[in-house]
């Protein structure tokens, strides 16, 4: 069913012919008309008032589609037909309006620019003129009051040019209505209830006479001059039964609003109806633009109306000197400009400035306006000291004032070269302070006062970790020279450039392998991520393999109590001897066998998080 089917009229076989001839009454089913100073809706009217001799205007253009559908049928048993009695209605509306002493007076003029049907002739013309009046009872913005009330009265004259296509009245129709809103923080609430008569007529079996509506609109402000709006609107004729479908439309709008500038703003929305009445369209769209200067009852809007305002185009400076006037006073703009101990501006830092009416905070590049005098400034930065002291302003000239801070932290000069003095690519880092990526072979870090230690981190190389002293403000320099690794993690193990050994037939570690293995266990240390790895040992084929097995058990068993011994987690730790089943070179050769004898460190669980 058309979502706007508006008449039902059931007609029987004596009308089953190949085409049907329908009657349409003078009347004018278009129900929208754009709102003539609404701040945020597409059709409920808000409360609000403008000041006297405030002007403004609005161009509407509109497209409805189907506002009014015949439903038959041919013969008694025949399917339901429906026949677009009017299909689409493009029209612009112009509008103006003027405020004074609380009451707003405006001209809404349509321009019916394309009309079309299939039981009408259609054209373009002019549409029926309105004068719409608002006078505002309580208005939420002057008097402070938490409601808006206003009452809203409309006439519009039978100036109709288009015949017979049901976009006109025949006569004179009217509406008045209460208008109630609210502001809920960036939402304007407001609706309007009220009644409507217009010239009688007859659409099938259903009255069009007067009503009796109501509209609900809601406009969120999603910043301070554009947002959305939506709106519901539903009437109900009288003389008809309560649930007659024809006589209660109801539609729902969704729209969006935005300033442009000064003068200008933009709104659009769409709409479809809701219920099957006449009117509701199955479409609906809508975009206007209006000529709406901003709404100021004190043009300077410095608080003095301009009754009492000695400079009513000049905002008075607000700051308890000589307020009361509404002029401003000979002022200096004061500019402060806040610099780290290295003399590189911030941008960031809190500067204070104690003035005439109290503090003045501001962040970023501040400016201040300021008359003549000596005013006390503070300025607090993280990680540096406050700064207090005064800023003096001899005269209503600009004043450029600079501020250098004093820093509560120290900093770290790392110079990091490989085992032939190259310069290395890594990271830094100062223990308790963020890491420093070194580059072209240096690190610099900021870091807190006292006795630190600083860890330096390159692929390939093994990690170093040296003391250094920190002083607030100073400079530590700190000269590093990395020693290749032995150890690495890569892929699924952690890869080791050297041997294992062991006494020969025992599990006891020789020495020459203490250093490699405290690489190995630093590398588990500095690699949390590494949740489980397999200590694997590996014998050759001399002897016995059940020997050899329990040998390279005891061997891996032995590294992994060496690892837990330099700080490794022991749950992340598992030894397995293998013996001489996974040999690397099957060959029966010395070198073989020496190749064959090893220990490996596999990973069996990870995480892929970086660290």
């Amino acid at each position: 069913m058309a979502a706007a089917l508006g008449w039902f009229l059931w007609v029987g076989a004596a009308v089953a012919q190949e085409s049907v001839s329908v009657a349409v009454p003078e009347i004018n089913v278009q129900a929208w008309r754009m709102p003539v100073d609404a701040e945020a809706t597409l059709w409920t009217d808000d409360a609000s008032g403008a000041p006297d001799g405030y002007i403004e205007g609005r161009v509407a253009l509109s497209y409805l589609n189907d506002p009014l559908v015949y439903r038959y049928r041919r013969g008694d048993a025949g399917p339901l037909r429906d026949l677009n009695v009017v299909s689409d209605v493009w029209a612009a509306d112009l509008i103006v309006a003027s405020s004074f002493r609380g009451v707003r007076f405006g001209l809404d003029v349509p321009v019916l620019m394309q009309v079309a049907g299939e039981a009408v002739p259609g054209g373009a013309g002019l549409g029926d003129v309105a004068l719409d009046v608002k006078g505002v009872i309580l208005d939420r913005e002057g008097r402070g009051s938490p409601l808006g009330v206003a009452v809203v009265g409309r006439g519009a004259l039978p100036t109709g040019t288009v015949a017979g296509s049901a976009v006109a009245a025949s006569g004179f129709a009217w509406e008045l209505a209460g208008v109630v809103d609210h502001e809920l923080g960036p939402v304007l609430l407001a609706g309007n209830l009220g009644t409507r008569g217009r010239p009688a007529a007859s659409l099938g079996g259903t009255d069009w006479k007067g009503q009796a509506f109501f509209r609900l609109g809601a406009g969120w402000f999603i910043v301070e001059d554009a947002g959305l709006s939506v709106d519901l609107v539903g009437a109900l004729g009288y003389g008809n039964p309560i649930f007659d479908p024809a006589s209660t439309p109801m539609e729902g709008l969704l729209g969006g609003f935005g300033r442009l500038g000064a003068w200008a703003v933009l709104r659009g929305g769409v709409g479809t109806a809701l219920t099957s009445g006449v009117s509701a369209p199955d479409f609906r769209f809508i975009a206007a633009l209006g000529y709406e200067p901003t709404k100021v009852r004190d043009r300077d809007a410095d608080g003095v109306s301009d009754r009492l305002d000695s400079c009513p185009e000049q905002p008075e400076d607000l700051d308890r000197f000589k307020d009361e006037d509404g002029c401003p006073d000979p002022s200096a703009a004061v500019h402060i400009i806040v610099e780290d101990h290295l003399g590189d501006v911030i941008y960031t830092a809190e500067v204070s400035v104690e003035a005439q009416g109290g503090p003045q905070v501001a962040t970023g590049d501040p400016t201040f306006t300021l008359h003549p005098g000596d005013y006390p400034v503070q300025v607090n930065f993280p990680r540096y000291a406050p700064y207090v002291g005064s800023v003096p302003v001899p005269s209503a000239a600009p004043v450029e004032h600079r501020v250098r801070l004093s820093p509560e932290f120290g900093e770290v000069r790392v110079e990091v070269l490989g085992e032939e003095g190259e310069r290395i690519t890594g990271f830094a880092q100062v223990e308790g302070a963020l890491s420093g990526r070194i580059s072209g072979g240096v690190a610099r870090i900021e870091a807190d006062p006292g006795a630190r230690t600083v860890i330096v981190r390159a692929d390939g190389y093994q990690a170093v970790t040296a003391p250094v002293q920190v002083e607030a403000g100073g400079l530590a320099e700190l000269r590093v020279q990395l020693v290749k690794a032995k150890a690495r993690v890569v892929a699924d193990r952690i890869e080791i450039l050297d041997k294992v050994y062991f006494d020969v037939g025992k599990a006891t570690i020789r020495a020459e392998s203490f250093a490699l293995l405290d690489e190995v266990a630093g590398v588990l240390i500095q690699h949390p991520r590494l949740l489980k790895v397999s200590v694997d040992g590996h014998t050759d084929d001399q002897g016995s393999a059940k020997v050899n097995t329990r040998l390279s058990q005891l061997r891996a068993e032995a590294v992994l109590a060496y690892l837990v011994g330099k700080g490794v987690e022991a749950e992340r730790l598992v030894a397995v001897g293998f013996g001489p089943a996974r040999p690397l070179d099957p060959a029966r050769t010395p070198a073989a066998r020496e190749q064959n004898r090893r220990v490996e460190f596999v990973i069996v669980e990870q995480r892929l998080d970086a660290e």
